[in-house]
C-alpha cells in the first residue's frame, strides 16, 4: 500500500523502509534499512520528519514509495 502526502497526520510516527549504501572496510553493499519517522510538516513539494534526531526531507516520490503506516 502506497501512502499519500494527503494522508500524513503531523505528530504521527509511520515506517519508512528504504535501499541504503552500507559501507565497509570490504568494500560498498546496497541493503534494505528501515527505521521509525515521525511527521513533522506537511509541505508542498512533500513533508519534513523526524528520524533520530535528525531532520530528514522526502519528496511525493519517496513518501509512496518508502513510508507506511506502523
Amino acid at each position: 500500500m502506497t501512502m499519500k502526502k494527503e494522508d500524513l497526520i503531523q505528530g504521527k510516527a509511520y515506517l519508512r523502509k528504504h535501499k541504503a549504501t552500507m559501507h565497509s572496510r570490504y568494500g560498498n553493499k546496497e541493503a534494505e534499512a528501515e527505521g521509525y519517522i515521525e511527521c513533522m510538516q506537511v509541505t508542498q513539494a512533500g513533508a519534513v520528519f523526524f528520524q533520530s534526531g535528525n531532520v530528514l526531507k522526502l519528496t511525493d516520490e519517496e513518501i509512496g514509495k518508502e513510508v507506511r503506516e506502523i
